[in-house]
């Protein structure tokens, strides 16, 4: 997030009973608002409602529009994304698509730094971005009537970014750096830098942080940046979407006459996949600065949108998916083990992976929640689940995925995120492929990927205090809500972003490092966003610049 929302977050909790009521801009709510869905069942309506009218059209340049207009809406989202994130980083370079991120707000020739915020304000709207492991993410929410001023400030910024000392690039280095440090002494950023490169390998795609390597961080130059810039910037590797209350006839006309004439170029050749081959689990072990172990698993997973994907994201809620869930009936309310215990299911460009995470209560047995945790996995392979079970979750999976899109914002971000990591075809499939897994398919599943063998295990371990006696757990129970790693990656999109940080639905991935307002939330629903589904979501949606 930049600084400028920095400065307004303490007032941020002031404004959330008006925002309900009301909401920002571009959360204005879309219900009752789409045509008529073509006939067939509730779901197949429903799903076909969301993506009613979307307009899309592909420039001479290469550049990829969606419009959605939104009859009545006040307010207009406007939101390019660029195929570029952490996954395509050298990696003695890694860092550059976050740091870049940021420095995008510092201008052009024609504008400085400053300039994209006081015309936003000015226009009395809002402006972010957030950055994952595959792709990186611009917004603006504006009333209806100012829409031109956010194509406008992107167009300019699509190839005429400057990066030097006058736009700030090492004062910005300094609010990276800070915030890499913050983000290490928050619950889960660590525990997950040590499980990428043991699950992908050190030099795999989804091997290292969104955010970066501390070292390489700092040795960024001016020259590095750019250099990064002018491989991925382009209008054949972006996406443009528009929603809410348009003309679309003027609004894709002024889109032409601002970006048509930006050249396409050709692209770098895309990484390889890379599998890492491990004949037996794995194990690692670290000390924590925190007061309660934590435990990551870690297993393969798949690509957003393979077949596979669907029935993973239904296991992942049969173990985790709220207070019925199986690891909050086990390990919450039944054992008393653990504050937090949620499964996750991180997908993208790259086949991702599934992971459990648990945090325990104070001076609770490591062995114990590790074992109940597998029982539980166990269990999902041996037995079919019931069809009132498997009921019950498609169902929190499809009513969160449509209310996680019910406002023009997170339509918008859902829409680019789907269509930058698939495409729209995917998007409107997604629900009706969830409605149509079966108990069978969640077994099958389990069995395939959720290998013991094939198991990556870490756990953060407190450092033992002399004569500190463990604190007696709240009345009520504690916490409930899911741990909220730093890290994973956006969901590549049907679910839009559940608010609170990260997802995996729909979207498919797990990371993402979000800046400011676009963080406002990146759900945990299953079917949010951009990015997972699961507190891993946290990671995706974290606020990142202060």
């Amino acid at each position: 997030m930049h600084p400028f929302v920095a400065r307004f977050a303490p007032y941020w909790s002031l404004l959330l009973l008006p925002l309900v009521c009301f909401g920002p801009p571009g959360f204005q709510d879309v219900r009752g608002q789409v045509a008529k869905p073509p006939a067939g069942n509730a779901v197949e309506q429903a799903a076909a409602a969301l993506y009613e009218g979307v307009i899309s059209e592909t420039l001479p340049n290469g550049l990829r529009v969606f419009l959605k207009p939104v009859p009545g809406a006040t307010v207009i989202t406007t939101m390019v994304g660029y195929k570029v994130g952490a996954c395509d980083e050298d990696l003695d370079q890694t860092g550059l698509s976050h740091y870049l991120e940021h420095l995008m707000f510092k201008g052009t020739d024609k504008l400085f730094p400053g300039d994209i915020d006081r015309a936003t304000l000015r226009n009395g709207g809002a402006n972010n971005a957030w950055t994952s492991e595959d792709l990186t993410l611009y917004h603006f929410d504006f009333a209806a009537e100012q829409w031109e001023v956010p194509l406008k400030i992107e167009a300019d910024r699509m190839r005429n970014i400057r990066i030097d000392e006058k736009h700030e690039f090492q004062q910005e280095k300094g609010a990276v750096i800070a915030e890499l440090e913050r983000n290490e002494d928050r619950p889960w950023d660590l525990e997950f830098k040590a499980l990428l490169p043991l699950l992908f390998g050190k030099t795999g795609p989804y091997g290292h942080p969104v955010i970066g390597e501390r070292e390489h961080v700092r040795a960024a130059t001016a020259e590095i940046i750019k250099r990064h810039y002018d491989r991925w910037y382009h209008p054949n590797n972006a996406v443009l979407v528009v929603c809410g209350g348009f003309d679309p006839v003027k609004v894709m006309a002024k889109i032409k006459e601002l970006f048509g004439s930006i050249q396409k170029q050709d692209l770098p050749a895309r990484k390889p996949g890379q599998t890492v081959q491990r004949n037996a689990p794995v194990r690692h072990e670290f000390k924590s600065k925190f007061e309660v172990p934590r435990l990551v698993i870690g297993y393969d997973g798949v690509r957003t949108g393979d077949p596979d994907y669907y029935p993973l994201v239904v296991l992942q809620q049969v173990l985790s998916g709220g207070k019925t869930s199986r690891f909050y009936k086990k390990l919450i309310e039944g054992e008393e083990i653990a504050t937090a215990a949620e499964a996750m299911i991180s997908a993208g460009r790259y086949p991702g992976w599934c992971g459990v995470l648990v945090e325990l209560l104070q001076g609770k047995s490591r062995e114990q929640a590790e074992k109940l945790v597998l029982a539980e996995v166990k269990r999902l392979q041996d037995e079919p689940v019931s069809d009132a079970e498997l009921k019950r979750v498609k169902q929190g999976i499809i009513s969160s995925s449509i209310f996680g899109r019910e406002n023009v914002h997170d339509l918008a971000e859902n829409i680019a995120v789907g269509v930058s990591i698939q495409d729209l075809d995917y998007l409107k499939s997604y629900l009706p492929k969830i409605n149509a897994v079966t108990a069978q398919d969640v077994q099958r599943v389990a069995k395939k990927y959720f290998n013991p063998e094939q198991r990556v295990t870490v756990w953060s371990v407190p450092e033992e205090r002399k004569g500190a006696a463990a604190p007696r757990r709240p009345a009520g129970g504690g916490p409930r809500g899911g741990p909220h790693p730093p890290g994973g990656r956006p969901p590549a999109a049907p679910p839009p972003a559940a608010r609170p940080r990260r997802v995996s639905g729909p979207c498919g991935r797990g990371s993402v490092l979000a800046e400011g307002d676009a963080a406002r939330g990146a759900a945990q629903r299953p079917d949010a966003l951009a990015l997972r589904e699961s507190p891993a979501a946290d990671l995706c949606r974290r606020p990142c610049h202060p």
